[in-house]
């Protein structure tokens, strides 16, 4: 057997090509995105914003640990038991 990393890349491919992991692609992409968002740009957004006065950067903080805190409720299983 071969294991050169271009046959390894050529099996990604194949892999890649099937119909499951077109269908889990889209996935893989929104859930990339609304990561690369919610940790990167809302709270610069938030930190940015004018009308929040003052006490703008210091919420920056505030809301990286909140959006830290909903990452890991969503975590959970949900049940009757969990609240």
């Amino acid at each position: 057997m071969d294991r050169s990393p271009l046959n390894a890349f050529k099996k990604s491919l194949t892999l890649f090509a099937r119909k499951e992991m077109m269908l889990l692609f889209w996935t893989f992409l929104y859930s990339g995105i609304e990561l690369s968002f919610f940790s990167g740009v809302y709270s610069a957004a938030v930190g940015f914003t004018d009308l929040l006065g003052t006490e703008a950067k210091r919420l920056v903080g505030l809301c990286g640990i909140l959006i830290g805190a909903g990452e890991g409720k969503k975590r959970l299983p949900i049940n009757e038991k969990t609240f």
